[in-house]
């Protein structure tokens, strides 16, 4: 490669910014590029680093679907910028007319909103074509709406039906193509973002994984990718639900509202969003949370995961791996946070040779034992921990049997991407770092928390919305600002999942040292209690679980 290009070099730059990538910068082993498609196109970006990191003597290539720009560094002796833009050209070429996420378009909700501001602050002549745009973007929910009334059904498109039929009444276009702008403007930002973090979760799988094979990447960043799609589409599905609950109550709310006061005050209890934030807002913090596990080496690979790690207070870890760890101090301290700051019990299970050695080491006193001869003997255990409404977690360092991990709430695997398989475990701790396992606690948790408080976000903001149409007379304007403010606070606390923001939120000093008190406590007396259930005949079999579990 020449080390004399530049930017400046126009004798150069002149064809390729025409047609082509546009080389902006250029340095020996260093070379940026740029294209217009790439800006807002996460998965070309995608396509772009799968493709050159093929390339013989390319280390490292960063995208920026902002700016549309691909930095490239690499060994010149190796390979050239001509080559490399030969494989920037073929990506494009194979990806032909590839949608670009994230970016606008001229379509019926923003002619709509700049029609229906016309009509609001200039001229009412502007009224007939925002109402006709309105109804043309709401045509298929309004055939949606007819559809399900035809079977009995009453939902969510039947109340944006009759918010249509409102608007026309009492003339607030404005309002309700501020409405639809927004509602299309929110669903972009969520789709846009939720598309980023898994690029930046298969980014930083892909940084972990360096040194393995393509085929164990492969495959871990395909069940990585599905999570989390599926992961969204469960949240969309569950978020489209709740906005049809609603929708009955709603309608019958707009009612009474009707009878007791006017259509203005009618059409301002329609407005509320009750679909956006439940629906969108959970989806995105799963795909944040998934690249964050993704870069400390924790990889969710089953959608329900995280529900099911939270509400878990039983954790059974394979006694072959807890005497693995038994000279690990990192690892022993590990397990005593899952305990003390955690608040779950941490419990092992083996055969009867194993939980001896483990017995004899003494370095790790567990809360309770079991043994268990065989995947069958060990997939009714756990699952006798189950039917006693524990919810387990099993924690093992090779790959769970499937009789295992249908017994329990949810499995998780330590090991290296070579190991892990087709792994029936719901989550894969890369390098085995016990530290990721407290890890995808803290993460499930606090995702537990964000939820929760989105939920009371949303419902207080549309309760505050119905409460004003009644008593303060708020119009459909001021209750769009409002349910869009709450839907805005929601938004800007997910995306802080994929910043720099810690992730989990930090306990005030005192309430720390009270909790460390308390469960140094509640530790002692399971420790006496386990010594005392161990020294009987029957301290490695199933029956002392009970016992020790009773606490």
């Amino acid at each position: 490669m020449d080390s004399g290009i530049t930017a400046n070099s126009t004798e150069l730059l002149g064809p390729s910014a025409e047609v082509g990538w546009r080389i902006v910068h250029a340095l020996p082993g260093r070379i940026r590029f740029r294209h217009p498609r790439l800006r807002g196109a996460i998965e070309l970006a995608e396509a772009v680093v799968d493709e050159l990191l093929r390339l013989p003597g390319v280390h490292h290539v960063g995208t920026s679907t902002r700016t549309g720009s691909v930095l490239v560094r690499f060994d010149h002796a190796l390979i050239n910028s001509e080559q490399i833009e030969s494989a920037l050209d073929g990506v494009l070429l194979r990806a032909g007319t590839c949608p670009q996420v994230g970016v606008p378009s001229w379509d019926l909700t923003q002619l709509s909103l700049a029609t229906g501001a016309l009509t609001e602050f200039a001229t009412i002549a502007a009224a007939p074509p925002t109402a006709l745009l309105l109804a043309g973007a709401l045509a298929p929910t309004v055939a949606t709406a007819c559809s399900q009334l035809a079977r009995g059904r009453v939902g969510s498109p039947l109340v944006s039906t009759v918010i249509l039929a409102s608007t026309v009444a009492t003339g607030n276009y404005f309002t309700a193509a501020l409405m639809a702008w927004f509602l299309r403007a929110w669903d972009r930002q969520y789709t846009g973002g939720i598309a980023r973090a898994r690029y930046q979760a298969k980014q930083h799988l892909r940084a972990r994984c360096a040194g393995d094979e393509a085929s164990n990447h492969d495959r871990l960043s395909d069940r990585l990718e599905r999570a989390i799609d599926s992961a969204c589409e469960a949240q969309t599905e569950r978020g489209g639900k709740f906005a049809d609950r609603a929708a009955l109550p709603t309608l019958t709310t707009a009612a009474i509202g009707l009878a007791a006061a006017d259509l203005t005050t009618a059409a301002a209890i329609l407005r509320p969003d009750y679909a956006t934030t439940p629906k969108r807002s959970a989806a995105l913090e799963f795909a944040c949370l998934a690249g964050k596990c993704a870069q400390s080496g924790a990889l969710i690979l089953e959608p329900t995961a995280l529900e099911r790690i939270a509400a878990a207070n039983v954790v059974v870890i394979d006694a072959e791996l807890v005497r693995r760890w038994s000279a690990d101090r990192h690892a022993i301290q590990q397990l005593e946070r899952l305990r003390t700051e955690l608040g779950v019990r941490v419990g092992v299970l083996g055969v009867i040779d194993e939980l001896i050695a483990l017995e004899v080491s003494g370095r790790y006193q567990p809360d309770f034992v079991l043994a268990a001869e065989g995947a069958g003997e060990a997939a009714f255990e756990l699952q006798r921990l189950q039917r006693q409404g524990h919810r387990v977690v099993l924690i093992t360092g090779s790959t769970p049997d499937r009789l295992v991990t249908q017994a329990i709430s949810a499995a998780i695997q330590l090991g290296d991407a070579e190991s892990s398989g087709e792994s029936h475990a719901t989550a894969l701790v890369l390098d085995g770092d016990a530290g990721g396992i407290v890890l995808l606690w803290q993460v499930a948790r606090q995702r537990r928390r964000h939820q929760q408080g989105a939920l009371w976000t949303t419902a207080l903001a549309n309760a505050g919305c119905v409460a004003g149409a009644f008593l303060c007379g708020f119009t459909g304007l001021h209750v769009v600002l409002l349910t869009n403010m709450a839907t805005w606070g929601v938004h800007r606390a997910s995306l802080r999942m994929s910043t720099g923001q810690p992730l989990v939120w930090q306990v005030p000093a005192a309430q720390r040292q009270l909790e460390r008190a308390a469960a140094k406590v509640r530790t002692t007396y399971n420790q006496m209690l386990t010594h005392a259930v161990q020294m009987q005949p029957t301290a490695l079999t199933g029956e002392v679980l009970p016992a020790a579990l009773a606490t």
